[in-house]
């Protein structure tokens, strides 16, 4: 999904693109969204990302997450992020880091032994009575 430069600079979504968020989460379950993190940050974490690629298995591997970059508020305290949070579950909610952050490798082969996986979420829906589903 695209922002328009004035969004991104004030951190907020217009009525406009902020239903379209909504509606994307609300239907798929995830927001994509074009050129919103700076591209030398993002450059930075994924470097950062690459040198911890080696670490073993566990719980080594799943919480390197929890320091430096990737606690960068870009990423854990995004604005954009929190208006559509917000837009969808009111003010109220409570929200936590991802639990053990498991993220997969370069070398790392998925069902019937694929070579990549799409953006998925790992779990149904959290409340199934809400007409929005969560996961």
């Amino acid at each position: 999904m695209k922002i328009t430069a004035i969004e991104k600079e004030q951190g907020k979504l217009s009525e406009k693109n902020l239903d379209l968020a909504c509606q994307k989460l609300s239907e798929i379950g995830y927001v994509i969204f074009e050129n919103l993190l700076p591209l030398e940050f993002v450059e930075k974490v994924r470097k950062e990302f690459e040198n911890n690629e080696s670490l073993p298995e566990g719980e080594i591997q799943r919480n390197h997450f929890f320091r430096g970059l990737f606690l960068d508020s870009h990423i854990i305290d995004n604005p954009i992020a929190l208006q559509i949070i917000e837009a969808m579950l009111g003010t109220e909610f409570f929200s936590f880091l991802p639990y053990g952050c498991n993220t997969t490798r370069r070398e790392s082969r998925y069902w019937n032994d694929a070579e990549k996986q799409w953006i998925h979420r790992d779990s149904g829906h959290l409340f199934p009575s809400f007409v929005l589903g969560l996961g």
